[in-house]
C-alpha cells in the first residue's frame, strides 16, 4: 500500500496469525524510519485482540516530537497526525470503521477485545485522526509482514527450559 503524503502522515499495517497468537505491525511515518514490531501472546487471545494489540504498539511507536512536527509540517486546520491504518483482516477493519463512525451506531460490527484494550486505544485515538483501510487484494505486504513476525517471534515451546520471566515474547526492527 502506497502512503499519499497529501492525505496522511503516517502508515500503520496490522497482521496477525491467531492460530499462534502472534501480531504484527509496521509503522512508516513521513521523514522517519520504518519500524516494526511483532508478539505473541495467548493463542485463546481473538483475532481483533491481536490487531488492537499490534495497532496500540505502532501508534505509540510514534514518540510526540515526532507527532509535532506531523502537525506542524501539515495543512492548517490539521490539529493531530493523520493515520491510514490497513490490515488484511476485513472484519476487523469493519468493526473499527464502524466504531469510529456515529452515524453506523445500530448496525455495528463489535470488535471483539476485552474493554482494558478499547481503553488503550481510545488513549492513542485522542493523539492521531484515523482513517480506516482495507489492504487492497493484490497488495501482499500484510503476509509479507506476517512471514516476518512468524520468523523472529521465538516461540515458547522451542525455549521450553527457560523461565517464564526470561521469554522472548517480542521483537522490533527499524529498516
Amino acid at each position: 500500500m502506497r502512503l499519499d503524503f497529501e492525505k496522511h502522515d503516517v502508515l500503520v499495517l496490522l497482521a496477525c496469525d491467531h492460530r499462534k497468537g502472534v501480531w504484527a505491525s509496521e509503522c512508516f511515518v513521513k521523514n522517519s524510519k520504518t519500524v516494526r514490531n511483532a508478539g505473541q501472546i495467548s493463542t485463546t487471545a481473538s483475532a481483533h485482540t491481536l490487531q488492537l494489540i499490534a495497532l496500540v504498539n505502532a501508534l505509540r511507536s510514534v514518540s510526540k516530537s515526532q507527532a509535532i512536527r506531523l502537525v506542524d509540517a501539515a495543512p492548517r486546520g490539521t490539529s493531530r497526525p493523520r493515520v491510514l491504518v490497513t490490515s488484511l483482516d476485513a472484519t476487523f477493519i469493519e468493526a473499527l470503521q464502524t466504531m469510529t463512525d456515529d452515524s453506523n451506531r445500530e448496525s455495528m460490527n463489535p470488535l471483539r477485545v476485552g474493554k482494558n484494550f478499547l481503553t488503550l486505544l481510545a488513549q492513542q485515538r485522542e493523539r492521531f485522526t484515523l482513517d480506516i483501510q482495507p489492504l487492497p487484494a493484490d497488495d501482499n505486504s500484510g503476509l509479507v509482514l506476517l512471514n516476518w513476525a512468524r520468523k523472529n517471534v521465538v516461540s515458547p515451546r522451542l525455549i521450553a527450559n527457560l523461565p517464564l520471566s526470561l521469554f522472548p515474547t517480542a521483537a522490533s526492527v527499524m529498516v
